[in-house]
């Protein structure tokens, strides 16, 4: 026996043609992107947008950016800004500041010397400490001593973590400095002296990567992210197209070492992955990488949680430039650590998920760049040359699209060409119910480019959101007693089809031609979204499993 269940069907999820000629701002705007708002910061103003392109707020500092801004779980944003700084002058930070909901600056912090630099990116920790990547200035007789064969001044990568003291100060509370976890096959007089390949756990100080040749910046960090359930740190290497794990469970004193922590190894490199030749291992085949950025650990609840997505730029990739979104899982054993594999490079040789343009030149961004995985399972892009947002499901699809008009020049008028203008670092997405905004104003102000064109766009919410559409006359939906949830589709082209729980997260999907019958006994009661969609467009229905 079937029991008729009650359906009704979701908002269409494509903006009106008559926006296909739209250059800047909201492009797209599907109903099945995440409903939220979208922080970047490429100017001295940090904004927060929400899915049309709206203004929801904006903080203006002095300072032009440093590249990272991050959002506080009390709404409080906290942006690097950038100073002329000993290193690599203005535009890579050396400047911490903390802004209020109201823009009100309530913490500021230099965080640069004559012996060092913040730079590019910061991470937040759950206990409000803040990690950041610097410089750190090596002479040349440090250089020589260490068996450099450059006998010139190097800018070593150093982590920091601070803690926040009163208005315009902070405490180091823990370091980490790669000048402590060096490894060279040049001069056996000098310490540090071994055989590279024996000991991928170290630096070798003698790599020089094409994109860094002869660069004091050997290795060039650009990213930082931090894995609160392992306590780990996530660090990215343009020059050497790496990415690199470090333990933080580590004293200060611990980290400048080869044990302790929690995994006993003290500072030294736990995981490193995308290019095995920068430890004398593997060939050009197994490069993974090509100056990529922003290597992130996938939160766990989330569909991948624990995988690292990474924005693999694409510079000098073999098969030509352009672009990547690149998804892994770090090998570990039944223990939790990191292993070789047999041929002694760090795994994986294969990929979890890639997204790809379909034309590949078409998404290319030769610096910069971000990537976020989303609740939902979708993920959010940031192509920084181009300075455009956008929102890709598990296929590839573009699901939201936005045009960022704001740059360091000032804001660009609708008709404009932003490519290489408005860049921005990166971009993040937080959803509607995200704790910062439980007593916030959220009322959305104007779109941010100038001489906007009309076009219809709406703020699509799955819980309340219902019209007719004739597309429910396409399928016959049952659900049985027991437990089966039936479906027939009578429109005579295939499908896919895609369950969904309220926080957006995908439980089944596939393929549908005629019918399927699909095992949904072990749902909790509640409301769930069954999503269709082809190349005409898609649709959604709100099912409810008693």
């Amino acid at each position: 026996m079937r029991l008729r269940i009650k359906i009704s069907i979701l908002f269409l999820c494509f903006l009106s043609s008559g926006n296909s000629q739209q250059t800047l701002g909201t492009i797209v705007n599907d109903s099945l992107a995440l409903n939220g708002y979208t922080l970047f910061a490429p100017s001295t103003s940090t904004f927060l947008i929400d899915n049309c392109g709206r203004l929801i707020n904006e903080w203006e500092s002095n300072t032009r950016p440093g590249l990272a801004a991050y959002l506080l779980d009390n709404g409080n944003l906290i942006r690097a800004g950038a100073k002329i700084g000993p290193f690599n002058g203005p535009g890579f930070g050396g400047l911490l500041e903390e802004y209020d909901w109201e823009g009100n600056l309530v913490w500021t912090y230099d965080v640069y010397s004559d012996d060092f630099q913040q730079h590019h990116d910061i991470e937040i920790l759950p206990n409000g400490n803040i990690l950041f990547i610097a410089w750190e200035s090596k002479s040349e007789d440090d250089a020589i001593e260490a068996g450099s064969r450059q006998s010139s001044v190097y800018w070593a990568p150093v982590v920091y973590e601070i803690q926040k003291i009163g208005f315009a100060s902070a405490e180091v509370v823990w370091e980490w400095h790669l000048w402590d976890h060096l490894i060279q096959d040049f001069d056996s007089t000098k310490i540090n002296y071994g055989v590279v390949s024996d000991h991928p756990e170290l630096f070798n100080v003698n790599m020089q990567a094409p994109q860094g040749l002869g660069s004091a910046d050997w290795l060039h960090l650009n990213g930082i992210d931090y894995d609160h359930l392992r306590d780990e740190i996530i660090l990215s290497s343009r020059h050497m197209s790496e990415i690199y794990i470090i333990d933080h469970s580590t004293t200060t004193s611990e980290a400048k070492g080869h044990s302790g922590g929690k995994r006993g190894r003290g500072g030294d490199l736990l995981y490193r992955w995308g290019n095995p030749r920068a430890y004398d291992k593997g060939t050009n085949v197994q490069q993974k990488l090509f100056g990529q950025h922003n290597a992130e650990v996938v939160p766990s609840s989330f569909p991948g949680a624990g995988n690292i997505t990474i924005f693999n730029n694409g510079n000098n990739r073999p098969e030509g430039n352009y672009s990547s979104i690149d998804e892994i899982k770090p090998p570990r054993d039944a223990d939790g650590n990191y292993y070789l594999e047999a041929d002694g490079t760090f795994g994986p040789s294969n990929l979890e998920w890639q997204f790809i343009a379909e034309d590949k030149e078409s998404f290319f961004s030769s610096n910069m760049g971000g990537v976020q995985r989303l609740r939902n399972g979708n993920t959010l892009i940031c192509e920084s040359r181009k300075s455009r947002f956008f929102e890709v499901n598990t296929l590839g699809e573009i699901l939201w699209e936005y045009e960022n008009p704001v740059g360091m020049a000032g804001t660009l008028t609708e008709g404009d060409d932003n490519d290489g203008i408005a860049a921005a670092f990166r971009a993040n997405k937080f959803p509607i119910d995200f704790v910062a905004f439980q007593d916030k104003e959220l009322a959305p102000g104007e779109v941010l480019e100038l001489d906007p064109l009309p076009f219809e766009c709406s703020i699509y919410d799955v819980v309340s959101s219902t019209v007719e559409s004739d597309i429910k006359e396409q399928f016959d939906i049952t659900l049985s007693y027991d437990q089966f949830l039936h479906i027939e589709n009578k429109n005579g082209e295939t499908f896919n089809y895609k369950i969904l729980d309220f926080s957006g997260r995908s439980l089944m999907s596939g393929d549908i031609l005629g019918f399927v019958h699909l095992d949904i006994g072990a749902f909790k009661t509640g409301i769930y979204i069954l999503n269709f969609r082809n190349k005409q467009g898609s649709t959604s229905i709100k099912i409810f499993k008693p």
